[in-house]
């Protein structure tokens, strides 16, 4: 019974280390294709590189047939022959744009417009007193005193 349970067990010896070599040479596959792997992503960067640029170049080469066509076409009917100059451009008199007195009178124009309507916004808005008889609109009574206003002699100077 004891030599049966030890070909048993050396048949499960020899059965694990098949399994363990197997899955060295899966681990040595798995780790040359990882080792690959940089290099096999360098080539396909070249390749889509290199088909990039053969799609610009074939996208050039058929517009370059495209114009031949065309131009093969102006030759066989001769109207590329048949255009002629009826006349050489010349200067304009005067420029087109910008039409300088018409900004300047438009500009003048909402000039004056902004400024009466910013000076009627302002006094429209303006909460100050002046003078006895707006004391008396909004008090509803007669000042208690008004101080007069006396020339100086060094306003009257600054004001000359």
């Amino acid at each position: 019974a004891l030599q049966a349970q030890l070909n048993s067990a050396r048949s499960n010896l020899s059965a694990e280390r098949e399994l363990l070599s197997l899955l060295r040479a899966k681990y040595s596959e798995v780790e040359q294709r990882l080792e690959n792997t940089p290099a096999v992503e360098r080539k396909f960067a070249i390749l889509a590189r290199d088909y990039d640029n053969t799609v610009k170049r074939y996208k050039e080469v058929e517009d370059k047939l495209r114009d031949a066509k065309f131009a093969g076409g102006l030759e066989a009917k001769r109207k590329g022959e048949s255009m002629e100059l009826y006349r050489s451009a010349g200067y304009p008199s005067s420029p087109v744009s910008p039409n300088r007195p018409a900004f300047t009178i438009i500009g003048i124009f909402l000039g004056v417009i902004c400024g009466i309507g910013y000076a009627a916004v302002a006094e429209y808005f303006d909460q100050t007193v002046h003078g006895a008889k707006a004391v008396v609109k909004i008090f509803n009574a007669p000042p208690l005193a008004i101080i007069p206003y006396m020339d100086d002699e060094d306003e009257q100077k600054v004001a000359a």
